[in-house]
């Protein structure tokens, strides 16, 4: 499945569409004009500052953007594949969990906006689709040393982390928050676990 996953992708890699064109490679190429990481310092873009990082590290690299831009969208659908297989079949069978999992993949609107558009969506797609997943179960992780020095982190927590980390990538991760409301009243999570989403971002 993962494979044929790739080949589907493979012919579509070097085809450059206007989103590329008009926005992502002169991006890409403003950064390799002021030396890469210096260009953070300047207005490139319109997009969060963390998919900014991925193409100022893209200027370093002396071949075409295209590929980089795509391969990294590439990578990510596995990614959100494998979140959204264990989210749909969540408690079901193996087969459930592939089956899912090869939906996710061949579907045209994830097919398309990575590896044809060379779009960047399923980056926050896929943290919200953590987010989901991670709020079906009863999670309880402590981390340090001694009384002092220790984090507990809850469901609530991790469910706010990755919709953080959604949100550092596109801020239409706001469509999620009527669920997470929902979630927040019925649970009665912890008011300051809210905090993670301003940190993570």
């Amino acid at each position: 499945i993962s494979v044929l996953a790739v080949a589907i992708r493979l012919p579509f890699l070097s085809a450059k569409f206007p989103d590329y064109i008009v926005c992502l490679k002169p991006w890409v190429d403003a950064f390799k004009e002021y030396g890469g990481l210096a260009g953070l310092g300047h207005e490139i873009g319109n997009y969060t500052p963390a998919y900014m990082h991925f193409l100022m590290l893209f200027s370093y690299f002396d071949m075409e953007p295209v590929y980089l831009i795509k391969g990294l969208g590439i990578l990510m659908d596995f990614f959100l594949a494998g979140a959204g297989a264990c989210l749909i079949a969540y408690g079901g069978t193996r087969k459930q969990h592939i089956a899912m999992y090869a939906i996710l993949l061949m579907v045209p609107t994830v097919l398309t906006n990575s590896g044809v558009w060379g779009q960047c969506d399923n980056f926050y797609t896929t943290f919200i689709l953590f987010a989901l997943f991670f709020s079906l179960r009863d999670i309880s992780c402590t981390i340090g040393k001694g009384k002092k020095w220790q984090i507990t982190f809850k469901t609530e927590d991790v469910v706010l982390i990755f919709t953080g980390l959604a949100f550092a990538f596109k801020l239409q991760t706001v469509f999620i928050l009527p669920v997470l409301a929902v979630l927040y009243l019925k649970k009665r999570w912890r008011l300051w676990s809210l905090l993670w989403i301003p940190v993570v971002y």
